[in-house]
């Protein structure tokens, strides 16, 4: 019984010692594969070295250190397999940003494609239509105003022909004389009188366009040769107030004329004189073609702000057309003559000085209004200017002739006399009539001018 109990121990221990030489032959394995195979390529020549006891048995390693080896071997495995799993994980990530790059790239190209697409492609029938609705109105527009337009030139050319031929070879206008043909003060020889009656100057059209520059044509024409006509009738220099009535050529009724000048100073600023003169040009004139006076024409005892004579102004309503620079006065005079006045201002302050021109003219021909009773050419030009920031200057020139008519042409000096209150039916010679005619036109003025003196 002992015998087979040793036996089995001897069994036991030899199993042992097996299992023990074959875990320390897998740990050198290990070690080799491990560790030992980086040492071994560097000196391959190296003999791998055996514990050994000292009666020349290997001696096998603890049971402890196999396991720390074990342990050691399972961490450094965990630690490569969490670094791969890490580099893994980073790869992911920057695919995945990549990939989220390039779809925003995508759809931003997409939204490019979708908007060149939505505007170049074709429209729908109904957005044509109602397009083309659209550009049909706006060129229906269009050809209605052009139309109209061109239906307009084509009356204004008709009227302005027609104007021009009727106007042209007809006899019925008064001819008045010219200036003489020679350069007054840089004036050029050859630029239109103001004292030749034409066509352009007497006749204002109905239609709208015509009736425009017609009033345009005569205020620039008095506005342009109101220079000359100052200098060929001048002023006095030493006195600023001066009034005088003149006539002119009384051996031929045809050429007669008045001529009328009046200069005085007005105690008002340049641009209230100027407004105040504009407002009562109109009254002025007409009342001076009325009476053959010029009865508000005030004197150095009268000034211009008084209230009787801006009130005679207002008492005398003949505006009938305005504009932004002309007005058109129209009245009928107690002796029967038709006033038919187109009045134009140009007021200029850009050098600080102020100068303001009024100018007037006769309309002998209007087709709006019945201009066959007996008038007379009359012109005016009014000029004022500043003499101080209190004081202005005011030069009137009014030029008139007789009266005449359509149908019986100018009035005879006798008669033209008569309405003076001058009787010329006893005096047979023309010269002996015109020189009493001349002294009775003196003679009045003069008994005028001590009335308006005494007021």
């Amino acid at each position: 019984m002992q015998g087979s109990k040793n036996e089995g121990n001897g069994d036991i221990s030899a199993a042992r010692d097996a299992r023990q030489r074959q875990g320390s032959l897998a740990l050198e394995d290990t070690t080799s594969l491990s560790g030992g195979s980086s040492q071994d390529e560097a000196n391959p020549t190296r003999e791998r070295s055996t514990h050994r006891s000292s009666k020349g048995r290997p001696v096998l390693p603890h049971k402890d250190d196999s396991v720390d080896a074990g342990l050691d071997l399972k961490k450094r495995n965990r630690a490569l397999k969490t670094q791969r799993q890490r580099e893994l994980r980073a790869q992911e990530r920057a695919t995945t940003a990549a990939l989220a790059h390039q779809v925003t790239a995508l759809r931003l190209r997409l939204d490019e494609i979708k908007l060149y697409s939505t505007t170049q492609s074709a429209l729908l029938w109904d957005q044509m239509a109602r397009a083309l609705l659209e550009a049909k109105e706006d060129a229906c527009v269009e050809n209605r105003t052009l139309r109209r337009q061109a239906q307009q030139w084509r009356a204004l050319v008709h009227t302005m022909a027609a104007w021009v031929h009727t106007m042209t070879t007809s006899t019925l206008l008064v001819r008045v004389p010219p200036l003489p043909r020679r350069s007054v003060h840089g004036l050029q020889r050859h630029a239109p009188h103001a004292t030749v009656s034409t066509w352009r100057d007497v006749t204002l059209l109905a239609h709208p366009a015509s009736r425009q520059l017609g009033k345009a044509w005569i205020t620039e024409h008095m506005m342009r040769n109101k220079d000359a006509m100052f200098a060929r009738y001048p002023f006095p220099k030493d006195t600023p107030y001066s009034f005088s009535i003149d006539v002119d050529d009384l051996d031929d009724p045809a050429t007669m004329t008045y001529i009328v000048r009046s200069q005085f100073e007005c105690a008002l600023p340049w641009a209230q004189c100027a407004k105040q003169q504009c407002t009562i040009l109109g009254a002025t004139l007409t009342q001076a073609t009325t009476s053959f006076q010029p009865v508000l024409v005030p004197s150095h005892n009268l000034v211009c702000d008084d209230d009787a004579y801006v009130a005679a102004a207002v008492l005398l309503p003949t505006l009938q057309e305005e504009t932004e620079t002309t007005n058109l006065h129209r009245v009928v005079s107690a002796h029967g003559d038709v006033i038919h006045l187109l009045c134009g201002r140009h007021i200029n302050d850009k050098d600080g000085g102020g100068v303001a021109v009024l100018v007037a003219r006769q309309v002998h021909h209007d087709e709006r209004w019945d201009t066959s009773e007996s008038q007379r050419d009359c012109m005016a030009w009014i000029e004022v200017t500043a003499r101080s920031p209190t004081h202005s200057c005011v030069r009137m020139l009014y030029r008139t002739t007789p009266r005449w008519t359509r149908a019986r042409g100018l009035a005879s000096l006798d008669d033209e006399a008569a309405l003076w209150g001058c009787d010329l039916q006893g005096m047979r010679h023309d010269a002996g009539k015109a020189t009493r005619f001349r002294a009775h036109v003196t003679d009045h003025t003069a008994a005028w001018m001590a009335t308006a003196e005494a007021r």
